[in-house]
């Protein structure tokens, strides 16, 4: 609708198309795409480089990036409930490292902005639930490959319950928003 009036002069009158692909290996031409937008892809990517290369290759010049992912501070509760000291969270990226990124891999003129959201659950079930639900899991290598054991499981909600307020349990999303 109206809203989205402001993308008419990067679609140059042409219907936009939308590509289902591997980020790091785009089977596009080269500086075929006026705009790339990408949401909440790079927190699964092991290194958003690859992607930030393939896209300035893909972009023509003066095309436009604009792309949200999340930042270090989402789910920070959770990650601090686990006492056993591996991996069970994805670690994510610090917008201003992405910035530097964007201009590593070529990109002019990098924005960046944040904001954090706090969400709120009846208990620590609901939660997971819900990242369950939207397909969260830690994609990083160095995850241990096992299940979490019983014990682990009970002394992360017992973690996690001192963290409860008002008989609800905070999960955080740092928002983290960019363009170049």
């Amino acid at each position: 609708g109206s809203r989205l009036r402001w993308l008419l002069p990067f679609l140059r009158g042409s219907r936009p198309s939308l590509l289902a692909a591997d980020a790091s290996a785009l089977p596009c031409r080269s500086q075929s795409a006026t705009l790339i937008w990408s949401n909440l892809l790079l927190p699964w990517v092991d290194d958003p480089r690859s992607v930030f290369r393939e896209v300035l290759r893909v972009l023509e010049t003066g095309g436009l990036l604009m792309f949200s992912t999340v930042g270090p501070d989402t789910l920070k509760e959770l990650r601090r409930s686990f006492a056993d000291g591996r991996i069970h969270t994805q670690r994510f990226i610090d917008m201003h490292d992405y910035g530097d990124m964007l201009v590593e891999c070529g990109f002019a003129d990098p924005v960046m902005d944040a904001e954090v959201v706090t969400l709120t659950y009846p208990d620590f079930d609901a939660l997971l639930a819900d990242l369950r639900r939207s397909g969260s899991g830690c994609a990083m290598r160095e995850r241990r490959a096992g299940l979490t054991g019983k014990l682990s499981w009970a002394q992360t909600r017992q973690n996690y319950a001192q963290l409860a307020a008002d008989g609800r349990w905070p999960a955080t999303v740092e928002v983290v928003y960019g363009h170049a």
